[in-house]
């Protein structure tokens, strides 16, 4: 079944493949010799660039001890960059210049490259043992005209016969995965959150607490999934979906976001299973999850808006303790304001806006717990 597009910015993806945009057009030649450079590995996966082409690629290693590119034999590795009205400025024009470096202890690598005069995109890989967390931000210092999307996280051309089974839960909670075959059977067909039939390919669609696209092979793996950390915080409007081309292209948009997030950090996760346990994986999906909190609280990952999140939940902890502790006074303007603080910055919290959540609490609650 094929699904439909609400962003106008997603609308003209299809158009612009149609105009014939190819590697030739993106700079990019398979033809040219390439020097890998690593940039984290595990067990489990392995991610690593160019000296030439600020690419990602990503290998994954299968239950049989394999190890299997995510990318489609032939098709372009992985890019960040943005769309214009005259075509897509890619991060596989130019070369990265990569720093390493340990943050309390934690090795934190980052790569940048110039998209543009004054365009350029930077993203921090930390490795994990299931995963790698990605930081990653489009800056510039006098954004572009005509800029429909932001790609924060990388598309790629993905070998869906090495993966061909997917797999999301939607805003319900209620999982939805099958052969991609059994969705995708004419091209160009489109996977993700609303491909039966809802209302688009957003991250918004995807279940809060873990929206994750994942992509498997049931038969002696691998799952390789982009998990959307803290979703309502960092990624408002975003859309990610898996977009079957013609010419046998299986593009992955992993995650963008319209023009408005210029300078604004958004993260992800790289999940990876060797054996392509589903349950498996939705069973770590927690640990991941505060695994990566770990980071941000540490200051491993600096994503202010997720910081002042978390220190919000914190605050409101302490001050719902307190109001449920206190005795009836007639000091009951000290009550009203912790019952405003807690109640307003706890839907503030909800609606992913840590950062005034936090305002809230600072504005109203200082004064109210004795």
């Amino acid at each position: 079944m094929r699904s439909w597009f609400c962003s106008p910015s997603a609308l003209g993806l299809a158009g612009m493949a149609a105009l014939g945009l190819s590697l030739a057009t993106l700079g990019f030649s398979q033809d040219k010799p390439l020097t890998p450079i690593e940039l984290c590995s595990t067990e489990i996966y392995r991610l690593y660039t160019y000296s030439e082409a600020a690419a990602l690629e990503i290998d994954l290693r299968t239950a049989s001890g394999d190890w299997v590119s995510l990318r489609r034999a032939g098709g372009a590795p992985g890019w960040y960059g943005y769309n214009t009205g005259g075509g897509e400025v890619a991060s596989l024009n130019v070369p990265p210049v990569i720093e390493r470096r340990r943050v309390q202890g934690v090795e934190v690598v980052a790569v940048s490259c110039l998209l543009a005069d004054g365009v350029t995109h930077s993203a921090e890989y930390v490795a994990r043992p299931a995963y790698c967390a990605v930081v990653s931000r489009i800056s510039a210092e006098a954004p572009p005209t005509d800029v429909h999307i932001l790609r924060l996280a990388p598309r790629f051309d993905m070998d869906i016969s090495r993966l061909p089974c997917y797999a999301l839960r939607d805003g319900r909670g209620i999982l939805h995965t099958g052969a991609i075959s059994s969705v995708a059977s004419e091209r160009p067909s489109y996977i993700g959150a609303g491909t039966w039939g809802g209302p688009g390919c957003r991250v918004s669609s995807l279940y809060p607490p873990s929206a994750y696209l994942a992509f498997f092979n049931p038969d002696n793996g691998p799952l390789v999934a982009f998990l959307f950390f803290h979703s309502q915080a960092l990624w408002p409007g975003g859309h990610h979906f898996l977009q079957l081309f013609g010419g046998g292209s299986n593009f992955l948009y992993a995650g963008f976001l319209d023009a408005y997030a210029y300078g604004e950090p958004v993260a992800f996760g790289i999940c990876a299973r060797p054996d392509g346990d589903l349950a498996a994986f939705e069973a770590s999906l927690p640990d991941v999850v505060a695994d990566f909190d770990s980071l941000v609280r540490s200051g491993v990952v600096d994503i202010p808006a997720v910081g002042a999140a978390m220190e919000a939940r914190s605050r409101l902890d302490e001050y719902v303790g307190a109001l449920a502790h206190r005795r009836p006074t007639g000091d009951w303007l000290h009550t009203w304001r912790l019952w405003y603080a807690c109640r307003r910055g706890r839907d503030a919290v909800e609606e992913g806006d840590g950062l005034g959540a936090a305002s809230l609490l600072q504005l109203f609650a200082p004064a109210a717990v004795p």
